[in-house]
């Protein structure tokens, strides 16, 4: 979670929680030592809001970032497993490969050999 995200909340915070104390300085019938009183009451009831807030963002951005990085390091894993599957499956295939060509090259050099033995006795 960026700062970006939760800038306006934490301002909303601060704004409203001013003006609520400005409201009840304006209404209240209190002495200044009664209102100094409220308003370091309220205004650190708003800060204890914005770092228990701040303090809970970073802990789902850190959560957040460690279960994705621990997703990232399971799929790299997991493709790191079939990278080596395939790699065996294609050096299991490929000495099959190479014995096929050979037999269908002795074949094909078999056919040929056929085919100029009948062609030469066709002419004779």
């Amino acid at each position: 979670m960026s700062t970006h995200s939760y800038r306006p909340f934490l301002i909303g915070l601060i704004a409203g929680s001013l003006t609520g104390a400005a409201v009840a300085l304006l209404f209240a019938p209190k002495s200044g030592e009664e209102n100094r009183k409220l308003i370091k009451e309220q205004s650190q009831e708003a800060r204890d809001k914005v770092v228990t807030f701040t303090s809970d963002a970073q802990q789902r951005a850190k959560v957040t970032a460690e279960n994705s990085l621990e997703q990232v390091s399971e799929l790299t894993e997991r493709t790191r497993v079939r990278i080596d599957d395939q790699r065996q499956t294609l050096q299991e295939k490929l000495p099959k490969r190479e014995a096929l060509l050979q037999k269908l090259s002795f074949k094909k050099s078999e056919l040929s050999e056929l085919a100029q033995t009948e062609t030469a006795e066709e002419t004779a």
